[in-house]
């Protein structure tokens, strides 16, 4: 198998559906041939993140580079996995193409961008692109059965809210903030809780907006006809306050009026 791997790849697709894993079982299997998320760190695999600046820039790169120039000694590969790769600064990916276009002997990269069309043109044409859809409930439900001991109760609500991500599956069943957040969306759907508070809460915590309003978006999209002018408002509020100075109260508000 590790003869027929090529020197780099994208993967690429909705968040949640199991791409950094897969380059991680890949890891896995080409240092310890075993094809399934490692129990301890990989000596031959490096992880490259988003800084808390929001990007991934040059100095990263040559890190990885030099990370790349050395011999692997327990695997057949030296392996980057980057992941969030839009991250990268324009710099950033001039270096990645740098290197793919001689890359040393030995190596592999893998990028993991929801869309490939975030990466310049160049970049792009020297990986194999290869899409992760989401997958069919049956399959997540025999994972949450088979790994985490899930029961039908549990299984049938997850399985509609997951939208095929097995990721959110997982969230959904042991991430206890996630749980958390549905918890309060739910209420708020059906009227327990009181708007004012729950506004009144995301502006003292900004950090809680996204998660609140992914949960929320969720739960509505369950019944997407339905709830078709509320998600556009709710959106269109989001983008706002993403891309201007804006009253974030006053888009709150706005965003939950009708809901």
């Amino acid at each position: 198998m590790a003869k027929t791997i090529s020197q780099g790849y994208i993967f690429f697709g909705e968040p949640q559906v199991g791409k950094f894993s897969f380059a991680l079982a890949l890891a896995n299997f080409l240092e310890n041939e075993i094809f399934e998320l490692p129990e301890k760190p990989l000596t031959e695999t490096m992880i490259l993140k988003s800084s808390e600046e929001g990007s991934i820039g040059i100095d990263e790169i040559r890190g990885l580079q030099h990370f790349l120039s050395q011999k692997p000694v327990y695997s057949t590969r030296r392996l980057a996995i980057i992941d969030g790769a839009e991250a990268l600064t324009s710099q950033a990916q001039n270096a990645i193409l740098k290197t793919a276009e001689e890359p040393p002997p030995q190596t592999l990269i893998i990028m993991i961008v929801a869309n490939p069309e975030a990466l310049i043109l160049t970049l792009q044409s020297r990986f194999i692109k290869i899409y992760f859809p989401r997958l069919n409930p049956k399959i997540i439900k025999k994972m949450l059965v088979d790994k985490f001991k899930a029961s039908e109760k549990e299984i049938g609500e997850i399985l509609a809210s997951s939208f095929g991500r097995p990721g959110r599956a997982i969230d959904l069943l042991e991430n206890k903030e996630v749980q958390k957040i549905r918890k309060t969306v739910i209420s708020v759907l059906r009227g327990r809780e009181a708007k004012r508070g729950i506004i009144e809460g995301l502006v003292e915590d900004p950090t809680l907006i996204d998660s609140f309003f992914y949960e929320l978006i969720a739960e509505l999209a369950r019944d997407p006809l339905k709830n078709y002018h509320s998600l556009r408002s709710i959106i269109d509020r989001l983008v706002k306050m993403k891309q201007f100075s804006t009253n974030r109260r006053l888009q709150l508000d706005l965003a939950l009026w009708n809901i």
